[in-house]
């Protein structure tokens, strides 16, 4: 079971973003890694990155992510996360990740923001009862069953 560090997952989706001309800020970006996650999650039934999802007060966050692309603040991101390390990623995480960039990065910051925090969301159920908190792999990924039984495919 492969898991990868959500900081390589950040260098591909920034790689693809990069590949088609489009920008990327760091809001977008921990958004697209989350949601990566989440439908990894849902159809193939295990994680894809192996950090923990918080729940902070502007949503899913990734904190390790976070600290890496913090410095951007709402600019966007210039260059890759300077990684000692190049990870191969299997054909199957690979197509997940482009397929989640094709569908979600039509989407702004602020549309993908609103999206993770919709009621009942996974960051919804553990932000209104604690205000912080590890967001379980668990509802993360019956939020993305979910949505896969509503239509919502990827």
């Amino acid at each position: 079971m492969m898991r990868y560090s959500s900081l390589h997952v950040a260098n591909k989706i920034i790689d693809l973003a990069h590949e088609k001309k489009e920008e990327i800020a760091p809001l977008k970006l921990i958004k697209l890694v989350y949601i990566c996650h989440g439908w990894c999650l849902a159809l193939n039934n295990r994680p894809l990155i192996f950090e923990d999802v918080m729940a902070w007060k502007y949503g899913p966050v990734i904190p390790e992510l976070y600290r890496e692309v913090k410095k951007y603040k709402v600019d966007n991101i210039t260059q890759k996360i300077d990684l000692n390390d190049n990870v191969k990623f299997t054909d199957e995480d690979n197509e997940l990740i482009e397929e989640v960039y094709q569908k979600y990065s039509k989407f702004s910051a602020v549309e993908l923001s609103a999206m993770t925090h919709k009621k009942d969301s996974p960051w919804h159920l553990i932000w209104h009862r604690n205000n912080w908190g590890i967001i379980p792999n668990h509802k993360i990924r019956n939020y993305y069953i979910n949505l896969l039984k509503s239509c919502e495919s990827l």
